[in-house]
């Protein structure tokens, strides 16, 4: 926690004496988002630092509204929001409709947004929309061969199509 909140501080001295640009809010919220995880893994509440990382993507939107990194990092927050309700037995349904639509949003200003492509596409695979997913992951994997969770998802969404088409 301690480096996050070091991070955080350098962010804030950054935004205090240079102009504040959409990047470096958008890396904030990552550094927020990154907080929000590791609280959650120690037991802690990370809403807190979920609603920071939402209001500093807010900052960003006012600066660069049609950057598509922005709308895919806002999707990572809310498909974030959404894994840590499901465990608390929330539904995280609502979370994953803000989270496909800011996925979304990337895509409609940059169709090449290969991390918004991702995301999308491991959303869609975890909410057993296969035939969804599958064109995304490809395609993401076309800008980052290699990547792990995109190969075992792509592999687990191919296995079970097979599986299903023996029945």
């Amino acid at each position: 926690r301690a480096s996050f909140g070091a991070a955080l501080q350098e962010f804030d001295l950054l935004l205090k004496h240079e102009p504040p640009s959409g990047l470096s809010w958008c890396d904030r919220a990552g550094v927020c988002l990154e907080t929000a995880e590791a609280e959650f893994q120690l037991g802690g509440d990370p809403k807190p630092s979920l609603d920071r990382a939402l209001a500093d993507l807010d900052e960003a939107e006012k600066l660069v509204p049609q950057d598509a990194r922005l709308h895919a990092e806002r999707g990572r927050v809310f498909s974030t929001w959404a894994a840590f309700e499901e465990p608390r037995g929330e539904d995280p349904a609502p979370w994953c409709a803000k989270a496909l639509a800011a996925y979304g949003r990337a895509l409609e200003i940059d169709p090449d947004c290969w991390q918004a492509r991702a995301n999308r596409g491991l959303l869609l695979w975890q909410l057993d929309r296969p035939n969804e997913a599958e064109p995304d992951l490809v395609a993401a994997l076309k800008h980052a061969p290699g990547h792990p969770d995109l190969e075992q998802a792509l592999a687990e969404l191919r296995t079970g199509r097979k599986q299903e088409e023996k029945k």
